[in-house]
């Protein structure tokens, strides 16, 4: 049996989006997770013509996936939040980081770039 793979625009209506594998955030339900895929559905009939609508698909921080509106999502930037390194804020640039916690879960941190010399280290384990 021949079996093919299916890109974007293929097989369950994926589509393309610029955000796609990025972090995101829906300003209605105020989630945060990462876009995993845009799907182009039948939303059902009016007039006897089908009607299509698209939905964003993203994955939580917690490994759950949920539904929100494609042009509704918004990239998530680390600038103004806190250093999980150094407790500093961050101005530019920075990038996610996962830390382990005893209990086993893993909260979303972010950190200032690796090459920010204002970012300092309060513990020299940090990196």
């Amino acid at each position: 049996m021949d079996v093919r793979e299916s890109g974007p625009n293929e097989g369950f209506g994926h589509v393309d989006h610029p955000l796609l594998r990025k972090r995101v955030r829906d300003p209605e339900s105020l989630r945060e997770g990462e876009l995993m895929a845009v799907v182009e559905e039948c939303a059902g009939t009016a007039a006897g013509s089908p009607r299509r609508g698209r939905t964003a698909y993203v994955r939580g921080a917690d490994g759950r996936e949920f539904t929100a509106a494609p042009d509704a999502l918004e990239k998530v930037s680390a600038v103004g939040r806190i250093c999980a390194f150094c407790d500093g804020p961050i101005t530019a640039g920075g990038h996610e980081v996962i830390r382990h916690s005893a209990s086993g879960a893993k909260p979303d941190h972010w950190a200032h770039d690796i090459r920010d010399p204002s970012c300092k280290p309060l513990r020299a384990d940090a990196r």
